[in-house]
């Protein structure tokens, strides 16, 4: 596996004649591997010939510098776990590298993300979606992949990307993984090292709650049903909840109870506080 920390050592081993023409399915990550992203670089083995893996914490994607500055970095691990895959290279450049500076100035243009922006995570974390897309514009514009590969625990961030894709022309296949669960059905998050031993015992209602409701859900019974849910994800010691709510899968606009959800492309998606480490998840309305 080789490990680039340049645009010009990227660039070199695109270009050597072994590599040369081969199609290339790109993972872009954040570190602090788990086997969710694991299974991503499985599924870009398969549909192409060359794997490459990125690892970049990207600073104008967070929102708050204490977020920023605690997020896991687990360089050495990382690599561990990407020897034992197919993963063919590793790039994982600086920000300096990426942004021409140790810290990125302000963002040359604005990216239209339509009502992406104004609902769920883009509502609670102005500028978010902002910081994604000019990453990975700069990312698929550079290292020109013929697709991509994201989870589907990101969900509305995936329809970020599809929507940066369209609507900048960048000629990228987008292909979703599904969300990798722990055995408890806490769903696979870097963010997780960092839960205490308290938060991450009580985390898991987090998804219990979402698949009780994918359940029990009905046109009639989501508002109390949803708060029901709410009281008792709060009620956990060390659990807050930022948002629980139905949204259009496609949309995101939030469900008002004049359709059948169980006929409609209606989703749950919740965002947690953990003893202060966010938490993100959704599930499908069965």
């Amino acid at each position: 596996m080789h490990i680039l920390r340049s645009w010009e050592e990227l660039r070199k081993w695109r270009n050597t004649p072994s590599e040369r023409g081969l199609s290339l399915g790109f993972v872009p990550t954040m570190g602090a591997l788990h086997a969710g992203h694991l299974s991503l670089v499985a599924l870009a083995s398969e549909e192409c010939a060359r794997v490459l893996t990125s690892i970049f914490v990207n600073p104008t994607q967070f929102n708050r510098a204490e977020d920023l500055a605690l997020y896991p970095r687990t360089e050495d691990a990382d690599f561990d776990l990407l020897r034992t895959t197919s993963c063919d290279a590793v790039f994982i450049p600086s920000v300096q590298e990426i942004y021409g500076a140790s810290e990125p100035g302000p963002a040359p243009r604005h990216y239209d993300l339509g009502e992406l922006e104004s609902v769920l995570e883009g509502a609670h974390r102005p500028g978010h979606f902002q910081g994604v897309a000019r990453i990975l514009d700069v990312f698929f514009r550079r290292i020109e992949p013929q697709s991509a590969f994201f989870g589907e625990k990101d969900f509305q961030q995936l329809a970020v990307v599809r929507r940066l894709v369209e609507t900048e022309s960048l000629g990228v296949r987008i292909v979703e993984g599904p969300t990798h669960r722990e055995p408890d059905g806490l769903a696979m998050s870097s963010r997780n090292l960092r839960l205490t031993p308290q938060a991450r015992a009580e985390a898991p209602a987090i998804y219990r709650e979402l698949h009780r409701l994918s359940k029990t859900l009905t046109p009639y019974n989501w508002p109390a049903e949803l708060e029901r849910s709410v009281d008792v994800l709060n009620r956990c010691s060390t659990l807050e909840v930022e948002y629980l709510e139905i949204a259009h899968r496609d949309r995101f606009s939030p469900y008002d109870g004049s359709t059948d959800l169980r006929l409609g492309p209606w989703r749950l998606f919740a965002a947690v506080h953990a003893s202060g480490v966010r938490l993100i998840d959704n599930c499908s309305i069965e």
